[in-house]
């Protein structure tokens, strides 16, 4: 579209005279397969975070000997908004913590809005091109998504809960692909052109928009999609019966789905987890339906209280902004971006550059009427179909920008290696290795340490399990050295550790990465934890202190993630005892640095574990070594203890007596009843006196019966 004559078609206008002595076809494929890559969004996380500009500047090195034969417009008034921008983001980068981020992307913004929209204006063939690329990366996308969707190949996965992603393009940046030919496809359908071919076109494109499960999709698809689409049909309506027909049934069509579909979402019931579309416009609908405005808040109450911190950007706004990604929301789960464009932009860039922006993408509504009257004097519905959708276009990602940011840095995806010790559990191991290699993650590394054992383990290991590394300790030392050296043997810089009777969940691997990508303070952790299947927080996210260990917020079993090289860094390590050690050094960590803690479950606890390690026999043989976990942990907390938590502490003495009387080592099992006769638990603590002088045999039968009543 050209600020002269409003539409340009192929081969006409402007570029007609440069374009006949460029190479038409060699151009146009370098274009298309430019436009294809750079749409693949996650190629930045996938391949390499600077995959974009690798694959510009071989783009523009390619064609390159074309380009220097012809010449491009002067700088006109036209492009007055895209310099501005430009500006806005260099002059605000000179006082950001990171001035090289900002320019940049102002680079980048600048070869984008000056430099490829002159040379498509000029060239509009090579535009024509570039929408091959949008239609190509549909199709190229929704192949590479059924087959993971129907469990046919990995080469898509479910990113979280109802929301997929695909090699190329995953949850977020799915749906945008989908956009850029969902209207282009529904008018030719409608236009009855190659209808079958632009049918299935158009059911590629909502399938990617569905299964992506962006509510703003979702959204945007009924607000914007469907609306423009009725205005071009009814603006187009005298052209024949079948037209007229057509757009009658369209907007009867959209009617009866938005309220049928509004109506549909009110009915379901609130799933405070689900994240796919559907779900979560349901929740939006509900909570409207029965508290109005202020159900918006309780349906998504991040947003909200981004769109507060934009709010209040506008107040403390000046010229020129902090910089990029300076208005940020700390939203529980991390710090994020304030979801809506224009207070981003407030916030980030100043005034400056919110009105280069906006004139930006305002400007071409001037020209909207006069290309809107050529565009109707086009006999081919699909020159129509390609004008009529860059108008839409424009329209939707200027709606789009009410309820996403403008952009957000990316961040390499997250690399895990998962570590899982083992001692004399052949019987069991083979089902926890089996559960690490099923996540398919790209890069996984597994690691299986075993202890020393005397069973088949080696054998199952090595032969079954060839792609697995195992390293095997001569002796057994425990699991706390175990795990020790599988930290040390990692690769990859989280490290979860997972138990030789534990299995992980389906896709754990993917919800625990999009924690640590939600959660951008992530790395200044040493130990991130997710629950297991019997784990219990008091909040889907929080980071734990030690207070939240002692007090029991916390109950149940968490899967430890460990960034492996902050973790050594801070000479933070399992402790050798060979019972309870993670306990004890879970406390430490809380109490130095916090643990992130999510309460989605991503791994099953073993169901004999709790069986195997309350058994008597069990305790019995070791009674020595619970006694000294005991005694460790009153040497490094019990100051702590007596002060703010007497009931815990008495408990802690309790547990050391009982056990040295397991033990045999009465002399020591009264040291402690010695700290224990007051408070509540006296009664237990005479119990245990008594049984300090009674026949060991005598103390053995009574102990399951103690612990049962210690434990309620």
């Amino acid at each position: 579209m050209g600020s002269d004559t409003g539409v340009q078609t192929t081969g006409g206008g402007v570029g007609a005279a440069h374009t006949a002595t460029m190479s038409s076809s060699w151009l146009g494929a370098v274009v298309c397969l430019w436009t294809i890559l750079v749409l693949a969004a996650d190629l930045k996380v996938s391949v390499q975070h600077q995959i974009h500009w690798f694959v510009s500047a071989a783009a523009v090195t390619l064609v390159a000997p074309s380009l220097l034969r012809v010449t491009l417009p002067a700088f006109g008034p036209g492009f007055l908004p895209a310099w501005l921008f430009t500006l806005a983001i260099v002059l605000s980068s000179a006082g950001s913590s990171n001035p090289l981020y900002g320019l940049a992307q102002a680079a980048k913004l600048a070869i984008i809005l000056v430099v490829a929209l002159k040379f498509f204006v000029t060239h509009s063939p090579y535009a024509h091109s570039a929408f091959r690329g949008f239609v190509y990366s549909a199709w190229l996308n929704i192949a590479l998504l059924l087959p993971g969707v129907l469990g046919l190949a990995a080469l898509s996965q479910e990113m979280s809960a109802g929301r997929w992603g695909t090699v190329l393009s995953y949850t977020g940046s799915l749906w945008r692909v989908g956009v850029l030919s969902v209207w282009w496809s529904a008018y030719l359908v409608l236009a009855w052109e190659k209808p079958l071919r632009h049918l299935l076109m158009l059911a590629a494109s909502l399938a990617l928009m569905y299964f992506d499960g962006s509510r703003t999709g979702a959204v945007l698809l009924f607000l914007v999609v469907a609306p423009f689409l009725v205005v071009v049909r009814v603006v187009e309506a005298g052209r024949s019966l079948r037209s007229r027909l057509a757009t009658v049934g369209v907007v009867l069509a959209v009617a009866v789905t938005l309220i049928a579909g509004w109506n549909w979402a009110k009915s379901q019931p609130i799933d405070p987890e689900a994240s796919g579309a559907s779900a979560r416009v349901s929740q939006l609908a509900v909570s409207l339906e029965s508290q109005g405005a202020v159900g918006l808040a309780l349906a998504d109450p991040i947003r909200a209280q981004m769109l507060q911190t934009g709010l209040a950007a506008v107040h403390d706004a000046s010229l020129v902004g902090p910089g990029i990604q300076a208005t940020q929301v700390e939203t529980g789960v991390g710090l994020m971006p304030v979801h809506m464009t224009y207070l981003q932009l407030l916030g980030d860039l100043g005034w400056l550059g919110l009105l280069a922006y906006l004139s930006l993408v305002l400007a071409w509504l001037p020209w909207l009427p006069r290309a809107w009257a050529n565009i109707r004097r086009l006999s081919s519905a699909a020159e129509r179909a390609l004008y009529y959708n860059a108008i839409f276009l424009l329209f939707f990602f200027l709606f789009a920008g009410l309820l996403h940011p403008l952009a957000s840095r990316a961040m390499p995806r997250p690399r895990l290696s998962v570590v899982i010790t083992t001692h004399d559990r052949a019987a069991l191991v083979g089902r926890a290795i089996q559960s690490a290699l099923s996540q398919d993650w790209p890069g996984l590394e597994v690691i299986v340490v075993d202890d020393g054992s005397r069973d088949a383990t080696p054998e199952l290991v090595r032969e079954a399990y060839p792609q697995v590394r195992y390293l095997r300790q001569a002796t057994s030392q425990g699991p706390g050295p175990a795990r020790n050296c599988g930290i040390r043997a990692a690769t990859h810089e989280w490290v979860l550790i997972l138990d030789d009777d534990d299995t992980l969940l389906p896709q754990a691997l993917a919800h625990i990465a999009s924690a640590i990508e939600g959660f951008p303070a992530a790395r200044e952790y040493p130990v991130l934890q997710f629950a297991r299947t019997n784990g219990i927080a008091p909040q889907e996210h929080l980071v734990a202190r030690l207070h939240d260990y002692l007090s029991e917020a916390l109950r149940g079993d968490f899967t430890p993630v460990i960034q492996a090289r902050l973790f050594t860094q801070s000479g933070l390590a399992y402790p050798s005892l060979r019972v309870g050690a993670e306990d004890l050094l879970w406390w430490e960590v809380a109490e130095r640095y916090g643990i992130p803690t999510w309460a989605m479950h991503v791994a099953h606890v073993g169901t004999d574990a709790p069986l195997r390690l309350t058994s008597l026999e069990h305790q019995l043989a070791s009674a020595p070594e619970y006694a000294r976990l005991q005694e460790v942990t009153l040497q490094r907390f019990g100051e702590l203890l007596a002060v703010r938590y007497p009931d815990l502490y008495v408990k802690k003495r309790l547990g050391a007596a009982a056990y040295w009387l397991l033990a045999g080592e009465r002399g020591k099992a009264r040291m402690h009843l010695r700290q224990t006769l007051h408070g509540r638990h006296i009664l237990y603590s005479l119990a245990l006196w008594g049984l300090s002088v009674a026949p060991r045999t005598l103390t053995r039968t009574a102990f399951s019966a103690y612990r049962s009543s210690l434990a309620t």
